[in-house]
C-alpha cells in the first residue's frame, strides 16, 4: 500500500483541557472492555456453582468425583491454547474488533449451557469458554496499555481485576438465589451488553498507525484525550508516530565484494513507492549490488518525527519483507522482550500458586470439610467480596505505594494464611473443629484479602506496561 502522508497539525493556541475531561474517556473505554472481563469472571466462577449440585445428584445429569475434578480444571487446561491464537488475531483484526468478536462464543455457550443434557456437553462448552478466556486476556490488556496515559495505566489495569472479581460475586450470588441453568441463561445478557459498549469506543491509535491509517489514529487519540481538537494532541501524536515507526522490523541487506550480510535494523525508513516504482519493477531476483541507488524517506528524530527528510542511500538497501518464522523468533528473543517476560511469568507462577485460585472451583466442598458455620454458598460470595475489597484498595493505593510494596505485603500475607489454613485442615480432627469454626473463616478472610490486594491484580498491571509494541501481542 502506498504510504499516506501524515496529517498536518497546525500550532495554534488552545485552552488547556482539565484532568477530569482528559481522564474520563479513558475510564469509559476501560469500563467498556471491562464488561468482557466481567463475563470472564463469571465463566471462571461457574464451575463453583455447578459442581456441588451435580456431585450430589441422585438421578439425571450428575458428576462422579473424577468428572467433577475434570470439569473444574478443563477451563484452565484450554486457556493456554486460546492464548496461542490471540497474537495473530490481535494483529490482524485489531484490539477492538477482536474483543467484539470474542463475545460471540461466550453468548452461544451461555445459552447452550441452559439446555445441556450430558456431561460431555458440559465438558465441550467449558473447553470452548476456556479457549475464549485465553484470547480475551491478551486483547483486553493490550488495549488498555495502548490507550491509556502512563499516570492512569496502573489504575485502569487494576480496574480489570475489579471487573473480574465482580463477575465472581455476581455468579456466586446467582448460585445462591437460583439454580445453575438459570444462572447461565442470565449470564448470556453480559456479552450482548459488552458488544454494544465496545462498539462505542475507538481502536487504539498505535494499531491504526501500524496499519497506515493515520487519520483514524488521530481521531481516536482526540476521542481518548477528552474529545479535543487535533492541535491539542499534536505532541503525543508525534511521539506515537515515532514510536510506531521505530518499532517496525526492517531487513537490511547489504553486499560487499564477496560476502552478503543479513542484519536487523530498527532504523525508520518509509519507502516512497512512487519514487521507487521503477526499481521495484526491475529489481533482480538476487540481492542488489552495493552500487544500487534508492531514494528513501527517513524520520528525522530532531523534529519529533513529524517531518520527512529525503535521503539518498548507496551503501545498502532496505526492504520491507515478511520475516520467516526463524527470524520472528530471533526478534522476539531479544533482551527487551526476555527481561519483562521473565518478570511477568515469575509473578504469574507465584500468583497461581498462592492458594485461592487453585481452590476456587471447589470452594463449596472445601468450606463444608472445614466445618464452616456459614452456609457454604453464601460464604463463597462473602469471601469473594472481601477479595474485591482488597482489589479496590490496590487500585486506590498503587499510584502512591507502588507495585513492589504491595506485592511484598500480598505475598507474605498469602503465605501466612495458607500455612495456617493448611495446618488447621491437617489437624482438624484433633482440634474438634466445631469448637474452633471461627479459625478457618478468619484464615480464609485473610487469604482472600491478601490475594485481592496484590497477587491477583499486579501481574496484569505489569503485563500491560512492560512489553514494547513490537511483540506485545505475542507476549
Amino acid at each position: 500500500k502506498e504510504t499516506q502522508p501524515l496529517p498536518s497539525l497546525n500550532h495554534t493556541p488552545h485552552q488547556p483541557v482539565s484532568q477530569f475531561r482528559r481522564a474520563l474517556p479513558q475510564y469509559l473505554a476501560a469500563l467498556a472492555k471491562n464488561l468482557l472481563l466481567l463475563d470472564l469472571g463469571m465463566v471462571i466462577a461457574f464451575p463453583t456453582i455447578v459442581i456441588p449440585p451435580l456431585l450430589h445428584a441422585k438421578d439425571g445429569l450428575r458428576f462422579t468425583i473424577t468428572q467433577a475434578s475434570w470439569f473444574g480444571s478443563i477451563t484452565y487446561f484450554c486457556q493456554p491454547l486460546g492464548s496461542l491464537t490471540a497474537a495473530a488475531t490481535l494483529d490482524m483484526l485489531g484490539r477492538k474488533r477482536s474483543m467484539v468478536f470474542l463475545n460471540i462464543p461466550f453468548l452461544c455457550c451461555w445459552v447452550a449451557l441452559y439446555y445441556v443434557n450430558t456431561v460431555t456437553q458440559l465438558f465441550v462448552l467449558s473447553g470452548i469458554m476456556g479457549l475464549g478466556i485465553g484470547s480475551i486476556e491478551a486483547s483486553i490488556l493490550t488495549y488498555v496499555g495502548e490507550i491509556s496515559e502512563p499516570r492512569l495505566r496502573g489504575t485502569l489495569t487494576s480496574m480489570a481485576e475489579i471487573a473480574e472479581y465482580m463477575g465472581f460475586v455476581i455468579m456466586f450470588f446467582l448460585g445462591t438465589v437460583t439454580d445453575w441453568r438459570t444462572s447461565a441463561l442470565i449470564s448470556s445478557l453480559i456479552p450482548v451488553v459488552s458488544i454494544v459498549a465496545l462498539l462505542q469506543i475507538p481502536e487504539t491509535p498505535i494499531w491504526l498507525i501500524s496499519r497506515n491509517r493515520q487519520e483514524d489514529a488521530l481521531k481516536a487519540l482526540c476521542w481518548l484525550r477528552g474529545w479535543v481538537s487535533p492541535e491539542e494532541v499534536q505532541s503525543e501524536y508525534d511521539e506515537i508516530i515515532q514510536y510506531s515507526l521505530a518499532s517496525k522490523v526492517l531487513k537490511c541487506v547489504s553486499r560487499s565484494e564477496s560476502t552478503e550480510k543479513h542484519i536487523y535494523s530498527n532504523d525508520v525508513n518509509l519507502s516512497d513507492e512512487n519514487l521507487n516504482k521503477e526499481y521495484e519493477n526491475n529489481k533482480p531476483d538476487d540481492v542488489p549490488s552495493a552500487n544500487s541507488k534508492r531514494i528513501d524517506f527517513q524520520v528525522n528524530p530532531s523534529n519529533g518525527g513529524s517531518e520527512l527528510d529525503l535521503e539518498e542511500r548507496t551503501e545498502s538497501i532496505y526492504m520491507r519483507e515478511k520475516l520467516s518464522m526463524k527470524e520472528r523468533i530471533r526478534d522476539f528473543c531479544r533482551r527487551e522482550m526476555m527481561l519483562p517476560m521473565f518478570l511477568v511469568c515469575s509473578f504469574f507462577f507465584f500468583t497461581y500458586g498462592s492458594g485461592m485460585l487453585a481452590i476456587r472451583p471447589y470452594m463449596v466442598p472445601v468450606f463444608m470439610n472445614l466445618g464452616f458455620i456459614m452456609d457454604p454458598y453464601l460464604a463463597t460470595t462473602v469471601f469473594t467480596a472481601i477479595g474485591l475489597l482488597g482489589c479496590v484498595l490496590c487500585t486506590v493505593t498503587v499510584r502512591w505505594l507502588g507495585k513492589r510494596p504491595l506485592a511484598i505485603i500480598s505475598v507474605f500475607g498469602c503465605a501466612v494464611s495458607c500455612l495456617c489454613l493448611g495446618t488447621y485442615a491437617l489437624y482438624i480432627d484433633e482440634l474438634e473443629g466445631h469448637k474452633h469454626a471461627w479459625m478457618p473463616m478468619l484464615m480464609m478472610v485473610a487469604l482472600a484479602f491478601f490475594t485481592g490486594i496484590g497477587m491477583d491484580p499486579l501481574p496484569w498491571m505489569y503485563l500491560s506496561e512492560v512489553f514494547p509494541f513490537r511483540g506485545r501481542s505475542l507476549a
